[in-house]
């Protein structure tokens, strides 16, 4: 089995909610064998680049080695397939499922031939006739044993499906969040070459900038929202001498929209171009709180100072708010 992880892409994920619709339907109309299940549950698993859970279906397909590694033995505590033996000791059932389910089609041919002596099966090439049953006692341990193979059988069918609906559940719920921002996405890449041509060079560089693995460079991603910002600004509200009146606690206050004072020329922009009040408090403290958090992000890098460090996770926050922002304001423009 090839160890190698999957890229993650939206590609997997979608290929990944399909494959646990198709397994679901197949555990809930039944007609395939729970060793072919669990063959596409561990590629599900792998396609989630969930290690110990493609190895525990591997394994529940042909069967726990004997004797058990200790890693085996960590991942049949974590399938579920630990017992305790008649001595309190814990123990393992370790047969897969293939050979569980040809047990008890096994069980059910036995069966038949125990009610008639005349009876005779075959297993595989080799043509049995069994010997009549001497009571009832025969009839009753391959019940048993078609009753204990039925339950290991429905313990790994019940693991399966558990596995199986959290990760749909959680693949589902995933989208909601990609889906939304791939909307704003397509609104902001459909409309940047009209308004601001020059920057979708700047919009390759940020996405190639998350893609690293140098703090370095999601730190650029940081500093190429901020240019992104400044250029749409440039574009939509250009530097004037003139000033911009504001509410500051109730009294007018006169603020500059010169050529560093991009975030009050965004504002500016909006207030203008917004019907509404509540849109244009709303659109406002976002912008507010986010040219004031890439300002000084930025600031602090520019003066070479070490104290701001840029994790991926804050780049990856930046990026969104900044795709969402440019994508509302351009909403005001026409932009989409």
């Amino acid at each position: 089995m090839d160890s190698g992880l999957v890229p993650p892409s939206r590609e997997a994920l979608a290929e990944a909610l399909s494959l646990s619709e198709a397994i679901l339907a197949n555990l809930d109309l039944g007609g395939v064998s729970l060793a072919a299940i669990c063959l596409k549950t561990a590629r599900l698993a792998r396609l989630l680049n969930d290690v110990d859970m493609e190895r525990i279906f591997s394994l529940d397909v042909s069967g726990y080695p004997r004797p058990l590694s200790s890693e085996d033995a960590r991942l049949g505590r974590l399938a579920g397939r630990t017992v305790t033996n008649e001595y309190g000791r814990e123990a393992f059932r370790v047969r897969g499922v293939g050979a569980l389910e040809e047990e008890l089609e096994l069980r059910k041919v036995q069966l038949g031939a125990a009610s008639d002596p005349d009876y005779s099966f075959s297993s595989g090439s080799e043509l049995i006739v069994p010997n009549p049953p001497s009571n009832r006692d025969e009839r009753i341990a391959i019940v048993q044993a078609a009753a204990a193979a039925r339950e290991e059988l429905d313990a790994r069918r019940e693991f399966v499906h558990a596995y199986v609906r959290r990760t749909n559940s959680e693949l589902k719920f995933s989208t909601i969040p990609a889906d939304i921002f791939s909307r704003a996405r397509e609104r902001v890449d459909g409309s940047i070459g009209k308004h601001l041509p020059d920057s979708v060079d700047k919009l390759a560089a940020i996405y190639n900038n998350l893609l690293s693995e140098s703090s370095e460079d999601w730190s650029n991603a940081v500093h190429g929202c901020r240019r992104l910002l400044v250029a749409l600004a440039d574009a939509l509200f250009p530097p004037t001498t003139e000033t911009w009146t504001v509410l500051v606690e109730g009294k007018e206050q006169e603020t500059k929209l010169g050529a560093q004072e991009y975030k009050n020329r965004l504002l500016a922009f909006v207030g203008d171009h917004s019907a509404s009040a509540s849109s244009v408090h709303l659109i406002g403290s976002h912008i507010g709180f986010l040219v004031d958090r890439l300002d000084a992000i930025c600031d602090v890098a520019n003066i070479g100072s070490h104290e701001v460090v840029v994790k991926r996770a804050d780049a990856d926050r930046y990026v969104i708010y900044t795709y969402l922002l440019v994508a509302d304001i351009l909403d005001l423009k026409g932009g989409h």
